[in-house]
C-alpha cells in the first residue's frame, strides 16, 4: 500500500469516527449546528476532525448541473426520502493534490433520526474542472 493510500485510509477512518460521534451528539440534542460547526467547536466531547477537510456544500455550478448533481444523488432509506436518494453535497476531503483526491459524501439526518448516512467514498466525483 502506498503512503497516500495509507494516509487516505487513516483520514477516512477518522472522518467516519467523527461523523459517528456527531450523529450520537445530534441524537442526544447536544448539537446546535451542522457537522462543520461541530468540528470547529471547542467542546471537549467533540471528536476532533479538521474543519478544513469538511465541505458542507458543492459549488453552485455543480449543484445546478444535472449530470454533476446526479452523481451526488446517493442512496438513503426511504424513511429519509421517499425517492430513496438525496443530494449529498456535504463531503470530507480525504485526500488532495492529485487526480484521485478521494472524497466521502454524507447526509446529516442527526436531529431527526440520530444518523448520518454515508453515500460515497472514493475518487473525487466529476466537477467543472474534470
Amino acid at each position: 500500500m502506498s503512503f497516500s493510500a495509507a494516509n487516505w485510509l487513516s483520514v477516512a477512518w477518522d472522518g467516519l469516527l467523527a461523523l459517528n460521534h456527531f450523529a450520537e451528539a445530534s441524537a442526544d440534542g447536544g448539537v446546535g449546528g451542522d457537522f462543520l460547526s461541530w468540528c470547529k467547536s471547542a467542546e471537549p466531547s467533540a471528536f476532533p476532525f479538521p474543519a478544513a477537510k469538511v465541505a458542507m456544500r458543492e459549488s453552485d455550478t455543480v449543484a445546478k448541473n444535472g449530470k454533476l448533481r446526479g452523481e451526488r444523488m446517493l442512496p438513503v432509506p426511504k424513511t429519509v426520502d421517499p425517492s430513496g436518494r438525496v443530494f449529498m453535497q456535504a463531503h470530507l476531503k480525504i485526500g488532495g493534490g492529485n487526480t484521485v483526491a478521494p472524497r466521502l459524501h454524507f447526509f446529516e439526518d442527526g436531529p431527526r433520526s440520530g444518523k448520518v448516512y454515508v453515500g460515497y467514498l472514493g475518487p473525487h466525483l466529476r466537477n467543472t474542472l474534470t
